[in-house]
């Protein structure tokens, strides 16, 4: 073989002063190439974008690439593929292309041979004849191995059914050997080819192979969705990440992040878990419950590290779904590697479903810690969840069942005082539940006798229902026996008994291991009034940190759904309240306008005030009114024929007085001293005015009355129009009968005029009175 020349030209990077095109021609010109190359080197580094600095380097390289076809054939080859990369849209160079190709590679003819054969379906015929050429030549420029790429390419995505996977993966190594462009087309073509192979065998690893691809040579357009016939469809980038689900190995979006160098938004780790979710969403479907565990624990352990996101919520979601019963083991383990962290705004909002609020992810993933709790072996490998769970009822402060989810957390972990203390706040929400009495006790049970005894009777007056109380009556006997109280005790165990085997129920192995300590004492007689006197101290412990207020009963009724007496009362600020008069005993005697003692506690679940305890108030009426808020009102109308008058100060305060109701009777425009509280009308939806005192004033309230001066203008109504005094008097109309007139921009009724014979205009004084916002004339006087 004959020795190849030294090129003349050297082909690395020069930086050149800054010239422009123009230059790089002109150096051509002079036959200086090196120095022409090496400026236009230099002009694409600053713009390659620039059609003039693609140009100028153009033509260089067809100068340089004649001059070395004869020098060195290699040197030749890279200038030319280098001509090819620059892609410029002129017919002259594309002329010289197509004469120095051939001059290049004479097996150039062989080569199209073999593409047409690809294109027109020969695709193994045409595969093996470009190994064949390719075999047999060496030095081979850029666009042929972008033919034999091709040629491949069309072989695999045709063909690919009829081969096995082990032929597939050696083609592809075959392309990858080639020294296609890339990034190309066609190298994302043949990425594309892989994707969708791996959806059906999966004997590829598609994030191994795609790490081989280089990430660095995806292109714009690969990110970008596609349209097609009216369809959007997923862009590459998309597809390629949803295909990871297919492979074996650990996806790192870290890696990806640094190695993909074109600019997208996409947000992969989400594309993966959606693509995560669908396939445990079809595992559960399926009934494929060893995949359905193992994708569970190989996601969580795997890809929590990422964040917060959409789809990370929603496989939690699909955790707390299917996690249950004899699975419900495997939740908080997949919830910790989950990572309570990545909870996002949302995931403590509920829903609505059905016009029904629905508990949010926060809550549902709590309630299924709760859930596993109660039957853990050991639930102090729970106590990583406690700081979290604490922040949610937090955040979820009118969530009562997450608070007593809480509490039992923390009583199973050893937290007895943390406990007790966050289920009282529970209990003030449930005070009427005797479940929640009986919790309560359990807690306290063995730190004070008395308080338990007497949480177990308030249970037991809580429930009417005897099927509710089997076991808060053994409890409660258990206790009454260690106090050797033994025939209150044998009451409980009798009661108990006697209400199952009229329902024809098994007694408790328990039962009869309690009755045996009892049975030797005298039997008592059931006595109702025993567990409400008994519930004293509950009572006290419950509510002692809860200050008594004073309260007015504004009005009762009877409930027609009930047929019992209700009372509303109010603190004559912005707390009002309703309830059974019989709830309180002690509130038997009470009337209307009467002032009680009240403990009561705000519902954040249910938004409104509860009365925990009444009773009667030392406080007189006249004291307790003294704090209700005072207004000074104008009467703007009376109503004789109803017997009442209407006084106004403001559009949220108004109302009417009747006659019975005081022995004031004033007249429109006089100002009276009121004291008031707001009370919500659910009819109407809306706040209203209730008077609580009422009496006259010397005072006047000038923003409501007060008297002007000015010259009266009167006006007259005739055929259609308003005419003015003078022009009525020239109409000879009957001026002493005006419809209307202004004194300024004051209103006077025809009223006014007529009561006080008003048929001239003249200056006058009145009274003037302002009706929701509008001031009009109550009487005249004249100067």
């Amino acid at each position: 073989m004959a020795r190849m020349r030294r090129s003349s030209f050297n082909q690395s990077r020069h930086q050149s002063d800054a010239m422009d095109s123009k230059k790089v021609f002109a150096l051509r010109k002079e036959g200086k190439l090196q120095d022409a190359y090496n400026l236009a080197v230099s002009l694409l580094n600053s713009d390659k974008d620039d059609e003039w600095n693609k140009r100028a380097m153009a033509w260089v390289l067809v100068d340089i690439i004649k001059i070395e076809i004869n020098n060195n054939l290699q040197n030749a080859i890279s200038c030319f593929n280098q001509l090819i990369s620059l892609k410029i849209k002129d017919d002259i160079l594309e002329k010289q292309i197509k004469y120095l190709q051939p001059r290049l590679a004479p097996v150039n003819s062989e080569i199209e041979k073999a593409s047409t054969l690809s294109k027109n379906g020969s695709y193994l015929n045409a595969l093996n004849q470009f190994r064949q050429i390719f075999k047999n030549n060496t030095n081979l420029f850029q666009t042929q191995h972008d033919a034999y790429g091709w040629a491949i390419y069309r072989y695999l995505k045709n063909e690919f059914e009829s081969i096995s996977s082990i032929e597939v993966k050696r083609i592809l190594f075959e392309y990858n050997n080639l020294q296609s462009e890339r990034p190309s087309m066609l190298h994302s073509q043949i990425l594309r080819f892989v994707i969708n192979y791996v959806r059906y065998n999966q004997n590829i690893d598609i994030y191994k192979y795609f790490l081989n691809w280089d990430p660095s040579n995806l292109m714009d357009e690969d990110t970008e969705k596609n349209s097609y016939d009216g369809k959007v469809y997923d862009s590459l980038l998309e597809n390629l990440v949803k295909a990871f689900v297919y492979s074996p190995s650990r996806i790192d979006f870290d890696l990806l992040d640094q190695k993909i160098v074109v600019w997208h938004n996409l947000p992969l780790i989400d594309i993966y878990r959606e693509s995560i979710f669908w396939q445990i969403f079809n595992a559960h479907k399926e009934n494929q419950l060893s995949r359905l565990w193992q994708l569970f624990d190989n996601y969580a352990a795997t890809y929590s590290k990422y964040g917060a996101s959409h789809w990370h919520s929603e496989i939690l979601n699909l955790a707390q779904r299917f996690m249950t019963e004899n699975n419900l083991w495997r939740f908080p383990q997949f919830l910790q590697s989950w990572d309570v962290t990545n909870f996002q705004n949302a995931d403590w909002r509920g829903e609505i479903y059905n016009d029904k609020p629905t508990k949010s992810l926060v809550a549902k993933a709590l309630s299924h810690i709760h859930e596993y709790s109660k039957t853990a072996n050991n639930p102090k490998n729970l106590e990583w969840i406690l700081p979290f769970y604490r922040e949610a009822t937090e955040r979820l402060s009118d969530d009562i069942w997450l608070l007593r989810g809480y509490s039992n957390l923390l009583s199973l972990t050893g937290r007895q005082e943390q406990a007790i203390e966050v289920y009282n706040k529970v209990l003030l929400n449930l005070n009427n539940q005797a479940y929640a009495w009986h919790e309560l006790y359990k807690l306290i049970k063995s730190q004070d006798t008395d308080l338990a005894h007497s949480m177990l009777c308030m249970a037991i007056s809580k429930q009417p229902k005897e099927d509710f109380l089997g076991d808060i009556r053994l409890d409660l006997s258990e206790l009454l026996i260690n106090k050797r109280m033994l025939a209150e005790a044998k009451r409980e165990l009798l009661t108990y008994k006697s209400f199952r085997e009229s329902k024809e129920w098994k007694l408790s192995d328990r039962y009869s291991q309690l009755y045996q300590a009892a049975e030797s004492a005298n039997s008592l007689d059931y006595d109702k009034s025993y567990y409400r006197s008994h519930s004293n101290i509950a009572e006290e412990y419950l509510y002692k940190d809860i200050e008594w207020q004073p309260f007015l009963i504004y009005r009762s009724w009877i409930s027609k759904k009930n047929n019992e007496e209700m009372i509303a009362i109010t603190d004559l600020k912005d707390t009002e309240l309703a309830f059974k008069k019989s709830k309180f005993p002690t509130l038997k005697q009470s009337q209307v306008n009467e002032v009680i003692s009240c403990k009561v506690h705000f519902d954040k679940a249910k938004d409104r005030y509860n009365v925990l305890l009444a009773n009667k108030s030392d406080i007189a009426y006249e004291e307790f009114i003294n704090e209700a808020s005072t207004a000074l009102a104008v009467v703007d109308h009376i109503n004789q024929e109803k017997k009442l008058f209407h006084y106004y100060f403001n559009e949220a305060v108004e109302g009417i007085i009747r006659f019975n109701d005081t022995d004031l009777r004033p007249n429109v425009g006089e100002c009276l001293s009121i004291k008031y509280f707001m009370s919500f009308n659910s009819k109407s939806n809306k706040k209203e005015t209730q008077i609580v005192k009422v009496s006259a004033t010397s005072e006047t309230n000038p923003s409501l009355i007060k008297t002007v001066e000015g010259t009266m203008n009167l006006k007259y109504k005739h055929s259609g129009r308003t005419l003015e005094f003078d022009e009525a008097l020239d109409s000879g109309l009957n001026v002493a009968k005006p419809d209307f007139a202004f004194i300024e921009d004051y209103y006077v009724h025809r009223k006014i005029l007529n009561k006080h014979k008003i048929n001239s205009n003249r200056d006058i004084k009145a009274k003037v009175i302002n009706e929701r916002g509008k001031w009009s004339v109550i009487d005249l006087s004249p100067f």
